[in-house]
C-alpha cells in the first residue's frame, strides 16, 4: 500500500471554499492516499502569535506539498510559501492573479501554479 500524500493548505483564512472544495475532493477520492491538513480547523487561530506560528510550521515540515490559494498577497501565505519551499516541500499554488504569478519571489519558491482548483484536482483523478 501507498503512502498517504499530506497536503497543507495554505491561504488567507478568507479562503474557506477553497479549502472546502480541496479537503472534500480528497474525502470522496479516498483511494487517491491523499490527506490534507488545513491550519484553520487543525490550530486554534486565537492562540498567541509566537504559538499559532509554531504550529503552522509544525503541520508544513510534516507534509509533502504546500499548497496555498493567492489571489491577492497576503504576508502569512507568502511566509507558509517561502519557509516550505526552504524545507523542501514542493509549492504548489492556485492562483488566477497574473502579477501573483509574474512577481519573482513568488516564481522562485513555487514549484507549480494551477489556475483554479479544478485544475489542481485534475492531477489526481
Amino acid at each position: 500500500m501507498m503512502n498517504n500524500i499530506c497536503i497543507y493548505l495554505a491561504g488567507t483564512t478568507n479562503e474557506i471554499l477553497y479549502r472546502e472544495t480541496i479537503t472534500k475532493f480528497f474525502l470522496n477520492y479516498s483511494e487517491k492516499n491523499v490527506i490534507t491538513k488545513d491550519p484553520l480547523v487543525l490550530i486554534d487561530q486565537y492562540l498567541p502569535a509566537k504559538e499559532l506560528v509554531l504550529n503552522d510550521k509544525i503541520l508544513i515540515v510534516g507534509s509533502d506539498i504546500l499548497l496555498a490559494k493567492v489571489e491577492k498577497y497576503s504576508a502569512g501565505t507568502m511566509m507558509e510559501i517561502c519557509f516550505a519551499y526552504e524545507n523542501n516541500l514542493f509549492v504548489w499554488i492556485i492562483s488566477n492573479n497574473e502579477s501573483i504569478k509574474k512577481d519573482p519571489w513568488i516564481v522562485a519558491h513555487c514549484d507549480r501554479f494551477f489556475n483554479n482548483e479544478q485544475e489542481f484536482m485534475k492531477i489526481f483523478k
